[in-house]
């Protein structure tokens, strides 16, 4: 995956600021929260194939998570676990979907809140902006 800077929003008081986020970084939290939420090993995700349910499954929840939750592009992350794009797309389509069941819904609901927490962690203070041109 390219080492780009992907536009990560973030709320301060009432609006919406862009930040820019290592996507790797981002991927790799997502990655990491999904796979401990669904109780599945390292590689499960970036497995080549579609394999049993559950994996696909929190593979459709990370794509999700990833592109509404963080504005990650469809591009960025099929390609973070080796699909398509349109994968990506009927992958967040499916877990809107699945949305209804309640129990889906709750994971989901702490998944975006320790998500949440995480990005808010990562904004950039006001005082710690980097000069521009140069030392003076």
């Amino acid at each position: 995956m390219r080492q780009t800077l992907l536009k990560c929003p973030f709320n301060l008081d009432g609006r919406t600021v862009a930040a820019p986020v290592d996507d790797r970084a981002v991927v790799d939290f997502v990655e990491q929260v999904v796979l401990r939420a669904f109780d599945l090993g390292a590689d499960t995700l970036r497995h080549p194939t579609r394999g049993r349910q559950s994996p696909a499954r929190a593979r459709q929840v990370a794509m999700y998570l990833l592109h509404v939750r963080l504005g990650v592009t469809l591009s960025t992350c099929a390609r973070a676990f080796g699909r398509d794009r349109t994968t990506a797309a009927h992958a967040c389509r499916r877990v809107e979907d699945m949305r209804e069941n309640h129990r889906l819904d709750v994971r989901l609901n702490s998944l975006e809140a320790a998500i949440d927490r995480w990005a808010a962690l990562r904004r950039p203070r006001i005082g710690d902006r980097r000069r521009r041109g140069g030392a003076r």
